[in-house]
């Protein structure tokens, strides 16, 4: 505990710094597909896959209408400072793979369709899309690019053509990828969507960036100005495909992952808060977590509130790194439950302690930090 907390403290020292106490929640996967459903999950239980033991394949799956309506909900119940509610930057995979077109061509080439289209074929979310709008105009909802897709396209087609039963077993079901342990690994799962591991991978992923970035307008009718990278996975010349199609802000944890050329392993980069590229794209670093899904037996609202209070000492705003899957209920309304029960708690003492107190948008941090 003292380690992990001096550790704390030593990297909110370095970077921008504001006499505002700023806090910025950060939601990656929405739009994903994750675990297709409950009986999908048992299904997989019963051939012998661990699904159990990793909590994004017990509890991660399509956000739907009951999921997006008790979490605006939350948030509206919380105002700050400027009588704004609490917001959640939601960071959102535009498509999902188009299961049947990729089986037909026998795993040769990658199709997908639009999340919007995914939510049409699942059961209670035919409201999800109004549920974002709303949230997007009552102010406790930003919305931001994290991807085409959450998949590493090539590696992932690599595994089906390998017939690999933890990706077969998984593209039956409608899905991906599924854990295959108690942590999720993003090169073992090819979940580094945006991860160039070779020549072959960057034409790639630069039209995959690309086409993500523009159906993102298509489908919301503005462009994303800042990223969140899948798994915090890039290599630096993908930047300037990024600026070139608007983005301004990198949203990344303290360290960037970084793919090394031949291998499928990544190299680490350190970052700090309001650290600019050479483009002047503007880094800012998530320095709280609040991840209840992960480990229902820890104390998040305690362990988040002592990560804000540092972020705050060192006159950092407070950036808070909470999943998707902390939110959904379709597989176990239990979790759901518990991580907006917490959320709550959260919220609540965050206004109490620090009225002064003001909630903001990934976006939005970023533009404070360029005024600077």
């Amino acid at each position: 505990m003292l380690k992990a907390s001096f550790k704390n403290e030593l990297q909110n020292i370095p970077g921008w710094r504001t006499s505002r106490k700023l806090v910025v929640f950060e939601s990656d996967d929405w739009g994903m597909i994750r675990m297709a459903s409950k009986a999908a999950y048992e299904r997989l239980e019963k051939k012998g896959h661990p699904v159990a033991g990793c909590p994004f394949n017990r509890n991660d799956a399509l956000e739907n209408n009951t999921d997006m309506q008790l979490l605006a909900e939350t948030l509206s119940s919380v105002r700050d400072s400027r009588n704004r509610p609490a917001k959640f930057t939601l960071n959102n995979i535009v498509a999902n793979p188009h299961f049947e077109q990729i089986r037909q061509s026998g795993f040769a080439q990658y199709y997908f369709e639009l999340f919007t289209d995914t939510l049409a074929r699942y059961p209670d979310s035919d409201r999800v899309l109004e549920y974002y709008r709303e949230g997007l105009q009552s102010g406790v909802f930003s919305l931001q690019f994290h991807g085409r897709e959450h998949i590493q396209v090539r590696h992932w087609l690599e595994a089906l053509r390998a017939d690999k039963p933890l990706f077969v077993d998984a593209f039956r079901e409608q899905m991906a990828t599924q854990s295959a342990g108690p942590v999720s690994s993003c090169q073992i799962e090819c979940l580094d969507g945006m991860a160039v591991y070779s020549d072959a991978d960057q034409p790639v992923i630069e039209q995959s960036v690309t086409e993500g970035l523009n159906l993102f307008e298509q489908i919301w009718g503005f462009r994303a100005s800042s990223v969140m990278a899948p798994c915090y996975t890039w290599r630096s010349d993908l930047e300037r495909i990024w600026d070139d199609h608007g983005i301004r802000f990198i949203q990344s944890g303290r360290a960037q992952r970084v793919p090394r050329s031949g291998e499928q392993k990544s190299g680490l980069k350190r970052h700090w808060m309001g650290r600019r590229n050479s483009l002047g794209q503007v880094i800012t670093v998530r320095n709280v977590v609040f991840e209840p899904s992960m480990d229902p037996s820890h104390d998040w609202v305690g362990t988040c509130l002592r990560q804000i209070a540092s972020a705050f000492r060192w006159r950092k705003p407070a950036v808070i790194s909470s999943h998707r899957l902390n939110f959904i209920g379709s597989i176990r309304p239990a979790n759901r439950d518990s991580g907006l029960k917490q959320l709550r708690a959260l919220l609540d003492e965050i206004v109490r302690r620090w009225p002064e107190v003001e909630f903001l948008g990934s976006d939005e941090l970023g533009q404070c930090i360029a005024a600077d």
